[in-house]
């Protein structure tokens, strides 16, 4: 059975609050330049989810502080404290060039949800995860206000913690980063303050032009979000399924993405070319590899194309994927790292630009948000029981990440919603995806 959708949610704002950085930013450190990079992504948010049970949803051991005004506070807190060395997430974005770091501060909403947290997880709905963030991934704010942030306590005493963080500044790891920081400040243990770093502006300086490169993204009302749970096991059996004999086994990454690939190309059922796009983090593909702490959007891509139409054997997606990835690691990133650098990255974002307006091929986009060690987010009152996205209003698009035992693998995948109707009932897709399970039960 399906929880509770967002039309049947009681809903009650209890505060609209502005957190400001618990110290002022400098005068010297008042305009934040993008990246080139950050100038190229599309003004969109990036969305996280963060669930914590309370003591009465199930029969885990909480501390003692677990009711809704002292956790309001311990949050507000530690956000204004963690604000000045993320300075620029208090600030307000101007134009496609630079965040004026002026300490405007963050918004921050709390709500109470007249429904149980277990309930809601039994059978999470996407659509209806879209009520616990502060404001639409596609929301025009992006443009303008860095962070936005909802928690909202359930009556069970679990509550979730939403974020909406501006892709302009932030990508999957960027979004760790801050959620680390953000959970060492609040929690009572004694952890390593995370220290963030800006960079990468200095390594692909902004660029004054760039109408005709930078990616945008159009809602689509027709779109559709599911998601799916690969387990390890599973998973197991599908490497070994996408392995050849003369080939090393993929990764859980590889040999996901290569099944949904495949699955997602025959529910299209148009015979035409199929291009997936892959974002890999580039911090540590450099040489050296940049701290993982850095900020911005340091993220480039690869494309990989098949032209057989339907007929997509899984080990050869998977050769199709490592050597998509072996060609990035390798030549690309060795460009970006010589004097044509920002040369290269406006050239390949010309290309991608080219591929999303095309109507003769079926392109899809994949992340994974694989590793980022989301579920160790502890603000003082344990680990989330569960961490998750939302639905979003763009079509073919697939997000991955890890299950809360870190060997399985979440896929939120978003397509039209005829195509999604035939996938849902691929044989070879549920043979080794479970779609939607139970996230907590009592």
């Amino acid at each position: 059975m399906a929880g509770p959708s967002a039309m049947a949610m009681k809903i009650e704002i209890l505060a609209e609050d502005i957190i400001k950085p618990s110290s002022p930013t400098p005068h010297h450190l008042r305009n934040f330049q993008f990246s080139l990079l950050d100038q190229l992504v599309p003004s969109i948010y990036t969305p996280l989810l963060l669930f914590y049970p309370g003591p009465t949803c199930t029969n885990l051991d909480h501390p003692p502080k677990s009711n809704p005004s002292s956790r309001s506070l311990q949050l507000k807190t530690s956000l204004s404290k963690l604000l000045v060395p993320f300075y620029p997430f208090a600030g307000r974005i101007n134009g496609n060039a630079s965040i004026e770091c002026n300490d405007d501060g963050v918004p921050f909403l709390e709500v109470r949800i007249k429904c149980s947290l277990l309930d809601l997880l039994k059978k999470p709905e996407a659509g209806t995860m879209r009520t616990f963030l502060p404001v639409q991934v596609e929301s025009k704010e992006s443009s303008t206000i860095p962070l936005l942030i909802q928690v909202s306590f359930f009556s069970c005493g679990g509550m979730a913690i939403g974020i909406c963080a501006s892709h302009k500044i932030t990508d999957a790891s960027t979004l760790s980063t801050f959620i680390h920081g953000w959970a060492n400040k609040s929690s009572v243990s004694d952890k390593t303050p995370v220290a963030p770093e800006f960079v990468i502006s200095s390594l692909f300086p902004p660029c004054d032009s760039l109408t005709t490169l930078a990616i945008e993204l159009i809602p689509e009302n027709d779109c559709v979000t599911r998601r799916y749970v690969f387990g390890a096991s599973s998973i197991a059996t599908l490497k070994n399924k996408a392995e050849k004999d003369d080939t090393v086994q993929p990764t859980r990454v590889e040999a996901v993405s290569a099944l949904l690939w495949k699955c997602a190309t025959a529910a299209a059922s148009k015979k035409r070319p199929s291009v997936m796009t892959q974002i890999v983090n580039m911090r540590k593909r450099f040489i050296p590899a940049l701290a993982e702490h850095s900020v911005g959007n340091f993220s480039g891509y690869f494309l990989v194309e098949n032209n057989n139409g339907n007929e997509m054997e899984l080990h050869s997606l998977v050769g199709k994927l490592k050597r998509g990835m072996k060609e990035f690691c390798g030549d690309y990133v060795m460009r970006l790292q010589g004097k044509e650098g920002s040369e290269t990255l406006k050239e390949s974002f010309k290309e991608s630009g080219k591929m999303f307006i095309r109507d003769d091929i079926e392109l899809y986009n994949f992340s994974s948000w694989c590793g980022f060690r989301l579920y160790d987010a502890d603000f003082g009152w344990g680990k989330p029981a569960w961490a998750s996205i939302a639905s979003w209003p763009y079509k073919n698009v697939v997000v991955l990440m890890d299950t809360k035992e870190g060997d399985g693998i979440e896929a939120w995948v978003n397509l039209k919603e005829e195509e999604m109707l035939v996938l849902e009932r691929d044989p070879m897709l549920l043979a080794f995806a479970c779609p939607n399970p139970i996230v907590l039960s009592s």
